[in-house]
């Protein structure tokens, strides 16, 4: 995995096998607190005004002092009754930690 910062609010994650670029994507985010954060945040009414589903998830990517990679995700989501919430679920998070290692390029 190499991760290039293209702009402040946009990075070039590339994924390789070996020597072989397997996949490229650029991401959307901001920095923040020394981490990149990408938000998706879903908004969508079930039944138009009187029972909406909002879903959040959020990841934040940044490198530790040790050099490696650290990744966190948090999800959540709620239903609602017109504007009152009725069920909401979530908070699943979890954060790893990737090695560092030592690039041949």
């Amino acid at each position: 995995m190499r991760l290039t910062a293209l702009t402040e609010k946009r990075i070039r994650a590339e994924l390789y096998h070996g020597n072989e670029l397997l996949e490229e994507k650029i991401l959307k985010g901001h920095l923040k607190k020394n981490y990149f954060v990408l938000n998706a945040s879903l908004k969508f009414p079930v039944f138009y005004g009187v029972f909406n589903v909002y879903r959040s998830r959020k990841t934040r990517i940044g490198i530790l002092p040790t050099g490696n990679l650290t990744l966190d995700y948090d999800t959540g989501g709620c239903g609602m009754l017109v504007i009152f919430p009725l069920m909401c679920a979530g908070n699943d998070s979890y954060g790893i930690e990737y090695k560092r290692i030592k690039s041949s390029r």
